[in-house]
């Protein structure tokens, strides 16, 4: 199994993902995708017709294709992204009509959300996973108590052995698409301010 990705920014600056190939899938599953679980990410979009109340922080991403997206919670240290490694995925979701719509928590002054892994097919034993190492670019983000923000759109292509993708942002998209089944959230929704920036992990698992 490889696994590895490249990503692309909006401004196209490239970044490689390590790759590592293993022979044991079954250890990796139990690791990853078992102790994932056992951290109780958000593994569903928010509910049609859900309404903003004053204590929820929302983000909205678009996703394209429609692959599983994982978001870890980290922090920034000496200008890159840090995964918080006692911390587990905040959400493992696949986006519902091109958009990912879910609750995340505030995190600290320094904390941030990143795109941390992608599954093309999603959980299992033997499907790929990419996922973010050393020197990788990534696009940083916290959410907002009492606000809907939109973090931009992430278009992914050829999940073969690397994985690349684009981001950029589509406001006007974004809200008529959350105006069919959020129509409390695309009132509410508004650009989020994100960092780009690279991660300092040298563990591709």
């Amino acid at each position: 199994m490889i696994l590895g990705i490249y990503l692309i920014s909006v401004l196209l600056d490239q970044s490689r993902f390590k790759l590592l190939k293993t022979e044991y899938l079954a250890v990796i599953f139990c690791v990853i995708f078992v102790a994932g679980c056992a951290g109780l990410p958000n593994f569903s979009n928010l509910k049609s017709g859900y309404k903003l109340s004053g204590k929820d922080a929302i983000v909205v991403m678009g996703v394209f294709p429609r692959y599983r997206i994982g978001v870890q919670p980290g922090h920034f240290k000496n200008g890159k992204w840090e995964r918080d490694e006692m911390k587990f995925l905040a959400a493992n979701i696949f986006p519902e009509n091109g958009y990912i719509v879910t609750k995340l928590s505030p995190l600290s002054d320094d904390g941030a959300y990143v795109i941390d892994q992608v599954l093309p097919e999603g959980i299992g034993a033997y499907t790929p996973r990419f996922v973010a190492c050393n020197g990788t670019s990534m696009v940083a983000f916290n959410s907002i108590e009492g606000r809907v923000i939109y973090v931009g759109d992430f278009e992914f292509y050829s999940a073969s052995e690397v994985l690349r993708y684009a981001h950029d942002f589509n406001l006007i998209k974004a809200k008529e698409s959350l105006s069919k089944h959020y129509p409390s959230l695309a009132e509410a929704l508004e650009l989020a301010t994100v960092t780009k920036t690279t991660t300092s992990r040298e563990w591709c698992i």
